[in-house]
């Protein structure tokens, strides 16, 4: 009640958009705020915008009581206004103010797409803060349905990839480009060019997630690590989510060639290509095909894919 009397009534503030539709980077969205306030509220500013929330670990120096320590990975929150404006209000505001404001939200066009990572997410939302000093502030939030298409740039059919053991096989995907969409079945071809005869337990392809934030890299605002002398420890999620057998068993004498196709599957689990994963951190998609021989390191080829979530 002595809040209520020395800083004014209620305020209650909505966004009315539309939310029955995906989003994409440089779509406009219409959209309506209403503020309502009861009695005379002191008021700092409203604005409203688009905001990205993130959730990520990161490593800490944990002091221990005999003067030891050691790094442990704790959970951090931030998020960040991409886009906002400042809603007029008059001054002073009369008693009972209410009015609904029309406007647009504008979505930029190099933004990172929603994630669902292990180590890392990210996730967009309409947003309105009602700025009220010394009392907590009103918020609207709703979270947005965002994708991010290929940018089309490496959609080229050609042959791709980096061999491991070219000395022993030439190894090289054929692939319809390299920009591919969550769910999606990725057909290609593996090409291999044997320099010796070989015998091999199996040809298979597989494919590899990589969540990975360095610490080591940089200094992180807001990160204060006690002891720099210490090792910061990477922050990394190594995941294989695909694989098939080509051949199995497998045999290629000195100088022969083989073409195998092969199909898979891209999983919908929430982590496309990323390069805004936590603070300085990445989700990269990995292709590698290889030969499983016994005895001897495996020869084989990698590429770097790159998955979106949608079209």
């Amino acid at each position: 009640m002595v809040f209520g009397f020395l800083f004014g009534g209620k305020v209650d503030i909505q966004v009315q958009w539309p939310q029955d539709r995906i989003y994409r980077p440089g779509d406009t969205i219409p959209a309506q705020v209403h503020l309502r306030m009861q009695g005379r509220p002191r008021v700092r500013g409203v604005r409203v915008g688009l905001v990205f929330w993130q959730r990520f670990q990161y490593p800490d120096w944990e002091e221990h009581d005999d003067g030891t320590g050691d790094y442990v990975i704790l959970w951090k929150e931030k998020e960040r206004w991409v886009t906002q404006a400042q809603l007029p209000l008059p001054d002073p505001l009369p008693a009972n103010f209410e009015k609904t404001y029309q406007g647009t939200i504008t979505i930029p066009h190099d933004v990172p797409p929603p994630h669902q990572g292990r180590i890392c997410q990210g996730r967009w939302y309409i947003k309105a803060v009602v700025d009220r000093p010394m009392l907590p502030d009103e918020e609207y939030r709703a979270s947005l349905d965002l994708v991010v298409p290929p940018p089309g740039v490496l959609q080229n059919p050609d042959f791709y990839g980096q061999a491991t053991h070219p000395d022993v096989v030439d190894m090289r995907f054929h692939l319809p480009g390299l920009e591919f969409v969550e769910g999606e079945t990725l057909e290609g071809t593996l090409h291999l060019r044997s320099h010796e005869t070989i015998e091999g337990r199996r040809v298979r392809i597989v494919l590899e997630v990589r969540e990975f934030i360095d610490y080591r890299l940089r200094a992180m605002p807001g990160l204060t690590f006690e002891d720099q002398s210490h090792e910061v420890p990477e922050v990394e999620d190594l995941a294989r989510v695909a694989e098939v057998d080509l051949a199995r068993p497998f045999r290629m004498q000195a100088g022969e060639e083989k073409a195998l196709p092969f199909r898979l599957q891209l999983p919908r689990l929430g982590k496309p290509t990323c390069e805004a994963c936590g603070e300085g951190g990445s989700i990269r998609w990995t292709l590698r095909g290889f030969i499983d021989l016994a005895w001897r390191r495996d020869p084989g080829v990698v590429q770097e894919i790159y998955l979106y979530n949608g079209r």
